[in-house]
């Protein structure tokens, strides 16, 4: 799927992440979206679509995000996709995100985003995105060093926030790194809420 890169190095050859954590962004999500209270999980809580949620922060260039694939629902079809916003996601008023990333976000001219291969959405997967000087957004799955190329077009100039949809098959997603992460109790407890809570939803 396109030439292989990895993401920035230290000398010791592992990823060198900023040092301030990174959390899902607590007001901008797509209308379905149910977060824990550390805003580490999100969870779609019904149909296939409106699962749009931001990193907190903007992320550097080669900066891994990573996800953990918390729980699949296969009824629907299609699954997860990634990308990266030059928008800031504060600056945006929720009752104007629209239910798909792919293609509804990227139209408006200010993100890049795709979809995950399938045979990497399944339930437990580690899911690592990036995106180099050059524009281009990369993936690797399960930890592994090296990725292949998802996406490109990604204006580099200005501040960049992560974009994920949890759409489609992906339930579930927790947002991994050097944060305080929440416990298994208090996933459960979301997952079970999606299960059985309407969400929030904007006006319109």
């Amino acid at each position: 799927m396109g030439a292989c890169l990895r993401p920035l190095e230290g000398p010791d050859g592992a990823s060198q992440p900023p040092s301030d954590p990174l959390f899902f962004h607590p007001y901008l999500k797509g209308s379905q979206v149910i977060m824990d209270e550390s805003h580490c999980i999100a969870s779609r809580a019904a149909t296939f679509c409106n699962g749009i949620v931001f990193s907190s922060r903007p992320i550097e260039l080669y900066e891994k995000v990573t996800l953990k694939i918390l729980k699949e629902e296969s009824r629907w079809c299609g699954g997860l996709r990634v990308g990266f916003t030059w928008e800031d996601p504060s600056l945006v008023e929720p009752s104007v995100l629209p239910p798909y990333s792919c293609p509804d976000l990227v139209k408006q001219g200010k993100c890049r985003a795709a979809v995950v291969p399938e045979e990497y959405e399944a339930e437990g997967t580690i899911v690592s995105f990036w995106v180099d000087n050059q524009g281009s957004v990369f993936c690797s799955t399960n930890e592994k060093s090296e990725g292949f190329l998802l996406a490109d077009g990604v204006l580099v100039t200005r501040p960049l926030w992560a974009v994920v949809d949890i759409y489609g098959r992906t339930k579930a997603v927790q947002l991994l790194g050097p944060s305080s992460l929440p416990t298994n109790a208090d996933g459960l407890s979301l997952l079970q809420q999606s299960e059985g809570e309407s969400p929030e939803v904007w006006p319109e």
